[in-house]
């Protein structure tokens, strides 16, 4: 009896074993048949995932992955005479975007690679038949940190909902865990059919979204400014985000205040989405980005901005040639400077000091000495026109000897020339020329904002010095291996733990002396600037002097002394 007992015991405890096993192929059978079909998408902004549905290179992903300005790459399986490999396509193709639904259609061009050179497309599920406690499968590119992500991560769960109504649409609800980079990903059932495509992660772990797929019709997308939008939505996403940069604002901590503002432009983001052609959030996430330091991002924001607004106003092309200029593109940066000079003649000499004296802190005394001698005649009061003067001779004497005639040639009868340009620009902006310069023209219609210095190469995205791996023996479909009765047969268990980033051990460094105590520079120009306000509103100039202290309280929101600066233009205003 006893025997029999333990014959029992074992029996039940191997049984689970079993099933557990048998799982585990399920899922190994999932992840071979599938993996080859899901792509890595990847910009400077971020990451998502998408999955081939046909064999000539076309993608479905989330439409919220592609609405970024940004160029995306894409980095997918192809195959071709039985042999396999994983390639990136520098180049990604907006084909439609789905009028309702968070879903996009792309396009990489495999035909460049050859005739016989395809994708292999998955299989899409045709009947809603998945039942609540359904195991299911979700492969994506989770973000790892450092602009790198967890390529081709399976993991598992369970059908929670088929029918889950979020503000009038409706999703699948399942348990596998998802997290960014997710975004676009296949939800696979233990046949290998896809049954959804993930697109949202609940407020909490082991609850995520996929949009039905059993319906898919791509006849139904269309472009994307025929997209329809949804203004509702937009609007509480925008409110949300002036909230957080409301809250931003208050923070004293630097990395607090950047954290804020990185998730004010992640609503802002969410708001262009639902309504893709309002340009004023372009310029919000721009500015944002900008302010958190990620400036090839901001620069891309403001000339998609810019490139449907041109005349929108002179703070946007501050923004656009402080970016370029700090992402190391200066010829970039100067043209967008020019445009803004010549655009906005009345109101930017305040704007070309500050340029100038920026550009002589930098070093570069070649664009210090044109601003400087731009700046003098734009007409600010005497003082700072000879301050000015002094700058220029100052930096041209400091010019390579080999560009010194080329800056002659460009600020030669400067004062002649900006006159000039302050009667072109009241016809532009009468007339509504979007472009007042050809190099800006081209700049924004030609725009790469993947180089990230001037010269520099576009760049792949995912480090690697080629854009193929080493061509493999294709594997085949393991589902076609199915017997008679659903039994399968066993593939190899394919690991679904995604991998944890190498620690690096910290090193606590040893105390340094305290520093003296210095000068707050940026005090210092707050001063000078509310001294230059005062001046020119007791020459009559209110309007600049108003500028000026605007321009204040836009560039140093957070500085305690910027209250002087609110106060007095409080007062100028009457308020």
């Amino acid at each position: 009896m006893p025997r029999l007992t333990t014959a029992l015991a074992l029996a039940a405890l191997l049984i689970p074993s079993a099933a557990l096993r048998a799982q585990e192929d399920v899922g190994a059978k999932v992840y071979r048949a599938i993996h080859p079909s899901v792509a890595s998408l990847k910009s400077l902004e971020g990451s998502g995932t998408g999955f081939a549905i046909n064999d000539d290179g076309l993608i479905l992903t989330n439409a919220h992955v592609m609405t970024s300005p940004l160029p995306y790459q894409c980095r997918i399986d192809v195959y071709e005479n039985g042999k396999t490999w994983s390639q990136v396509f520098r180049e990604v193709k907006m084909i439609g975007i789905h009028p309702d639904l968070d879903l996009a259609l792309v396009k990489v061009d495999v035909k460049k690679l050859g005739a016989g050179v395809k994708t292999k497309p998955v299989r899409l599920a045709r009947a809603n038949n998945i039942v609540p406690g359904e195991t299911v499968f979700a492969i994506g590119n989770p973000g790892a940190g450092g602009g790198k992500s967890l390529d081709k991560t399976i993991t598992n769960g369970v059908i929670s909902a088929t029918a889950r109504e979020l503000e009038g649409v409706t999703y699948i609800q399942f348990s596998a865990p998802v997290n960014p980079g997710n975004s676009g990903g296949p939800l696979v059932s233990k046949k290998g059919e896809i049954l959804g495509a993930v697109t949202l992660k609940g407020g909490q772990d082991g609850v995520g979204y996929a949009i039905p797929l059993t319906k898919f019709d791509q006849k139904e997308f269309v472009a994307l400014k025929d997209r329809k939008v949804d203004s509702e939505s937009a609007k509480k996403m925008i409110a949300a985000g002036d909230r957080l940069v409301g809250i931003a604002n208050q923070q004293g901590d630097a990395r607090r205040k950047a954290f804020g503002y990185y998730q004010a432009a992640q609503a802002y983001r969410q708001a262009l989405a639902r309504t893709p052609g309002e340009r004023s959030l372009y310029f919000k996430v721009g500015g944002l980005e900008r302010r958190i330091g990620r400036h090839p991002i901001a620069a891309a924001y403001l000339v998609r901005g810019l490139e449907l607004d041109p005349w929108f106003g002179k703070d946007a092309y501050v923004d656009l040639g402080l970016a370029l200029s700090a992402a190391g593109r200066a010829q970039d940066a100067r043209v967008v400077f020019d445009e803004t000079f010549s655009k906005f003649t009345e109101d930017t000499d305040v704007i070309a000091i500050d340029i100038a004296k920026a550009y002589y802190k930098a070093e570069k005394h070649f664009d210090a000495a044109y601003h400087a001698r731009l700046a003098a005649a734009l007409g600010p009061i005497p003082r700072l026109k000879d301050e000015m003067m002094q700058l220029f001779d100052h930096c041209r004497d400091r010019v390579d000897p080999d560009r010194v005639e080329e800056l002659d040639g460009l600020t030669k009868d400067m004062d002649a020339r900006v006159a000039k340009m302050r009667k072109a620009a009241k016809v532009a902006k009468s007339n509504k020329t979007p472009y007042v310069n050809k190099p800006f023209e081209t700049l924004i219609t030609r725009y790469d904002p993947l180089p990230a210095k001037d010269g520099d190469e576009p760049k792949n995205l995912w480090g690697d010095t080629t854009d193929q791996t080493a061509k493999k023996d294709a594997q085949a479909d393991p589902f076609t291996n199915l017997v008679p009765g659903g039994t399968a047969v066993a593939t190899p268990l394919t690991p679904t733990v995604t991998p944890k980033p190498p620690v690096t051990p910290t090193v606590t460094p040893k105390p340094k002396p305290k520093p003296k105590p210095k000068v707050d520079p940026i005090a210092r120009r707050i001063d000078e600037k509310i001294s230059l306000a005062k001046l020119l509103y007791v020459n009559k100039q209110k309007d600049k002097a108003i500028n000026i202290l605007e321009q204040v309280i836009q560039f140093y929101p957070d500085h305690p002394d910027t209250k002087k600066a609110i106060a007095l233009r409080k007062q100028y205003e009457g308020r």
